[in-house]
C-alpha cells in the first residue's frame, strides 16, 4: 500500500542537508519536501551554464558520501525520499536482514556508481540500494547518475548499471543483497 509523502517525510528527523549545485535556481520538488520535512534544509550554489546539476546529501550522524549527479526527475525521486528519511532517522529501510551486518564486514572504502534513467523501472530499487550503503558506511561513496542525460561511463551499456572500482559489477535489476555481494567481491584499491 503506498504511502503518503506527507506520512513518510513528516516524522521527527535529524537535520539534512541537500547541496544542489546547478545552474537554475533549485529544483521546484525542493519547496514541497521541505514543507513536509521540518528537519530538510536545501542550499543551492548557481554552476555555470551547462554543467550537469550535482546535488550531494549529508546527514548528522556518520555515514559515506552520497552523491546524485544530473537533473532529479522522474523515477529517480523515490531513492532521493527514500535517502532523506534515511539520513534522519539514521535508520535505513534494509531489504534484508542480513544486509547491516555483510555490510559491516567491508574492510575498505569503495566507490559505487550506479548509472540510471528517469523513467527505468528497476533503477530505482537499485539505486536506493547503493544509497543505503552510503547511509550505513563511512566506507561507501555511492553516486547515482544519469545515463539519459550522457553523463555516465563509456562502459555503461544499459541501465540500472553498477560500478565499483570502475568496473561494471551489476546490470539490469538485482536485489539488495545481491548488489553487496557483487560490491564485496569487487578488490583492489580506487581508481
Amino acid at each position: 500500500m503506498p504511502v503518503a509523502l506527507e506520512d513518510y517525510l513528516g516524522i521527527a528527523g535529524r537535520p539534512v542537508t541537500a547541496l544542489e549545485r546547478s545552474p537554475a535556481g533549485p529544483a521546484p520538488f525542493w519547496k514541497r519536501l521541505t514543507a513536509v520535512a521540518a528537519w530538510l534544509r536545501v542550499e543551492h550554489v548557481a554552476t555555470e551554464s551547462g554543467i550537469a546539476t550535482v546535488t550531494e546529501l549529508s546527514g548528522e550522524r556518520a555515514h559515506g558520501s552520497i552523491r546524485l549527479r544530473g537533473d532529479i526527475a522522474g523515477r529517480q525521486l523515490e531513492p532521493l525520499v527514500e535517502t532523506l528519511r534515511a539520513l534522519a532517522t539514521g535508520r535505513p529501510e534494509f531489504d534484508t536482514p542480513a544486509t547491516p551486518s555483510r555490510l559491516s564486514e567491508l574492510g575498505r572504502d569503495v566507490e559505487v556508481l550506479v548509472a540510471v534513467s528517469a523513467t527505468c523501472p528497476f533503477c530505482p530499487r537499485v539505486a536506493a540500494a547503493a544509497l543505503r550503503f552510503a547511509c550505513a558506511s563511512v566506507r561507501v561513496w555511492s553516486t547515482v547518475v544519469r545515463a539519459d542525460l550522457g553523463l555516465a561511463p563509456d562502459a555503461v551499456q544499459s541501465v540500472p548499471s553498477v560500478l565499483t572500482q570502475g568496473r561494471v559489477v551489476a546490470t539490469g535489476s538485482i536485489g539488495e543483497y545481491d548488489l553487496l555481494e557483487a560490491i564485496l567481491a569487487t578488490d583492489g584499491p580506487l581508481p
